[in-house]
């Protein structure tokens, strides 16, 4: 099949990839001038190394991602790092049971409450009862205040700002549960990897424009992309409009955004409260390229934290149009 995906972050990368591999032919459109998306790289012209505008790392256990990084053969750097809080003045290693225990500025049983509530979450495989719990309502009750003004307030103040109250349990139960003592990076930074990525969809016959907006994304019995380079650009090509089987935006656009008003064929929802980020996207098709489609797509879905696939069919003729939604319950 002829696949045409909407911007070159990690999604779009590795869908492209992964189809790629299983045969099709794929084109990557992306507005900026290099791959990456939130992981996008910059770089001085003393350095050897990008450095991301966005912080990123991997964790050990993010398996699929590694598995990735492995399979193209790019070398991914494991240290362990020491995380420690700030409290009046001083800093105070607290990434271990030990280091809490051994924590002056908290009582005994306040250290022990919160050594405890937090193996709670460690070890619990449950997660879809925390949905419904307030992370800033649970963790005072439970860790003790002193431990949660002291500790935790600050980390929920400073990253949510006002949305602090709104943030549910099984979003702080991901955070705890997901991180591991060592972090892995990919050698020379995320632009690197991605870079390394575009090469290996290249070698595999696919195409990633740069530079390029989409101007329309509609359908005319197969969905269509119509782009242009966009304004000061010294890349070749003007605008052109493409046809595809298939077509995947793997971008985020913000209601009220410019090209937020997207054509027929592809439509997008999210749920920003941090609970729940939702991704719905409708395509027309047969229903046996719909199946090859979902084949293909199945390695890529492995990159969504806990998730939800569904979909619903409607028939014109022997057209199929489909609405594909994956939810996952907390933001990676």
């Amino acid at each position: 099949m002829k696949i045409g995906i909407v911007g070159a972050g990690f999604t779009g990368l590795s869908a492209a990839y992964y189809l790629g591999k299983k045969g099709h032919r794929v084109t990557v459109i992306e507005k900026d001038s290099n791959p990456g998306g939130l992981a996008i790289g910059f770089s001085d012209k003393n350095w050897n190394w990008t450095l991301e505008k966005h912080y990123h790392h991997w964790f050990t256990n993010d398996k699929n991602v590694l598995e990735l990084a492995k399979e193209i053969q790019h070398e991914v750097i494991i240290k362990r790092p020491k995380t420690s809080v700030y409290v009046d003045g001083k800093i105070f290693q607290f990434d271990s049971p030990k280091e809490v225990l051994l924590f002056p500025k908290l009582p005994i049983i306040d250290r022990f409450r919160m050594g405890l509530v937090i193996g709670f979450l460690k070890f619990n495989p449950i997660w879809k009862p925390l949905e419904k719990i307030n992370a800033t309502t649970f963790l005072p009750k439970t860790i003790g205040k002193k431990s949660y003004k002291l500790i935790w307030e600050p980390l929920f103040r400073n990253k949510f700002g006002p949305y602090a109250s709104d943030v549910s349990l099984a979003w702080f139960w991901a955070r705890i549960v997901k991180r591991t003592p060592s972090l892995a990076y990919p050698k020379g930074g995320f632009l690197d990897f991605a870079n390394h990525l575009v090469k290996q969809i290249e070698g595999q016959g696919g195409e990633v424009i740069f530079e390029t907006d989409v101007i329309e994304i509609s359908s005319n019995k197969k969905p269509q992309i119509k782009f242009r380079r966009i304004e000061n650009s010294k890349r070749p090509g003007g605008t052109r409009i493409e046809k595809y089987d298939i077509v995947i935006k793997a971008i985020r656009i913000q209601e009220g955004q410019p090209g937020s008003e997207v054509g027929g064929n592809i439509t997008e929802s999210s749920s920003d409260t941090f609970r729940t980020l939702s991704m719905t996207f409708s395509f027309s098709t047969t229903y046996v390229k719909f199946l090859q489609f979902i084949d293909s797509l199945e390695s890529n879905l492995r990159l969504v934290d806990f998730p939800e696939v569904s979909f619903n069919a409607s028939a014109a003729g022997t057209t199929y149009t489909y609405e594909v939604t994956i939810k996952t319950y907390w933001l990676p």
